[in-house]
């Protein structure tokens, strides 16, 4: 059966579309469940591209966790180089959502690499 036969009929069983994640993070024995689980949230918030700007209630909710395991798990993925995070503030100074730059476990962004 071909790739697009595949497709097709997976889209007429599911009412919200196909997520498709990178292969890479899964097979990452140093990563927890939660840091796969929020790495492929914020991989889907970014549609393609490399970053994503979802809130943490957001990836909390998305992902069936509490607010503070998305921060402790973020904080991890920052320190194994896999997530950067952008804290943005609106023109009055007023907190927006952070901004997330995914990396691929092969392209881990090290201290290193901010050199």
């Amino acid at each position: 059966m071909e790739w697009g036969n595949i497709m097709s009929k997976i889209r007429k069983n599911w009412d919200d579309g196909v997520y498709i994640s990178q292969r890479s993070i899964w097979v990452q024995e140093d990563l927890s469940i939660y840091e796969k689980m929020i790495w492929m949230c914020l991989e889907k918030f970014a549609n393609g591209k490399d970053s994503a700007w979802p809130s943490q209630n957001t990836l909390a909710k998305e992902c069936s966790i509490s607010k503070s395991q998305v921060k402790r798990t973020i904080n991890s993925l920052i320190d194994k180089g896999l997530l950067e995070k952008e804290i943005r503030k609106d023109e009055k100074g007023n907190h927006q959502t952070n901004l997330y730059t995914l990396y691929l476990p092969s392209k881990r962004k090290t201290e290193e690499s901010n050199l």
